[in-house]
């Protein structure tokens, strides 16, 4: 086994030993051998999947040389592998399976899989083979304008289209059914909630912010159904 495919199969052991003290430290420590023994006494935290810039980066320079940039490059792991991980290409995958799972749910748990798996197993392959080559490949594989910067911007588009065929396949049932309250409230919904996400910057408050209202809009509905239905005009 080469060194890419060794630190990348060790790779998946990097939260085994997480602490809250040292955090990812102890995986680290047993990924990269005897090389991260300067850096046991600060603690280590990236995004598992995108840590494989590190962690290559230790093994071809030395800890000393990746000590100099560590704040910086941690800092940019967690930030840049949260978006693109847990904010993006996590929902686009729940997207797509609750869309194939009118065929069944094992369908939609297939489809889930199919693709935040591969996509996951890439980027973990390619944060290591590139981490091997040095910092000045690092940087622009993380730049804005380098690979990792357009697949997010390509995922986020994705995940916009994925919402959007969802909530027009939902208001069409509601419309086809005679359901125009709900209708009504699903496009107040769906405008708000773009509205709220629609700022480049993936702020995690403004999630919280968008399930209360909607929360607060289907409150409103059922309450108005209640109050308008049937057993309520006696």
């Amino acid at each position: 086994m080469n060194g890419a495919a060794r630190l990348f199969a060790r790779g998946f052991m990097l939260q085994a030993l997480f602490n809250p003290r040292g955090q990812q430290r102890g995986g680290l420590r047993w990924i990269v051998g005897p090389r991260a023994e300067e850096l046991a006494s600060e603690p280590f935290n990236a995004n598992p999947v995108l840590a494989g810039y590190a962690i290559g980066l230790i093994v071809r320079g030395g800890p000393r040389e990746y000590a100099v940039r560590r704040g910086a490059l941690e800092a940019v792991l967690g930030g840049v592998g949260d978006r693109l991980l847990w904010g993006l290409l996590r929902p686009l995958s729940v997207i797509v399976g609750l869309a194939v799972s009118v065929m069944g749910p094992l369908a939609g748990a297939a489809a889930l899989l199919a693709v935040y798996n591969p996509a996951e197993l890439a980027l973990r392959w390619r944060a290591v083979r590139v981490g091997l080559e040095g910092m000045p490949a690092v940087q622009s594989d993380l730049s804005r304008g380098g690979p990792i910067g357009r697949l997010g911007r390509r995922l986020a588009r994705l995940c916009a289209l994925g919402v959007g065929v969802l909530a027009g396949s939902w208001l069409a049932g509601h419309l086809e059914t005679g359901r125009y309250l709900e209708s009504g409230a699903g496009v107040c919904v769906t405008i708000a909630g773009w509205l709220i996400l629609r700022r480049r910057s993936w702020d995690l408050w403004r999630l919280p912010l968008a399930a209360l209202l909607l929360g607060l809009v289907w409150f409103a509905v059922e309450t108005l159904r209640a109050s308008l239905g049937p057993g309520a005009r006696g």
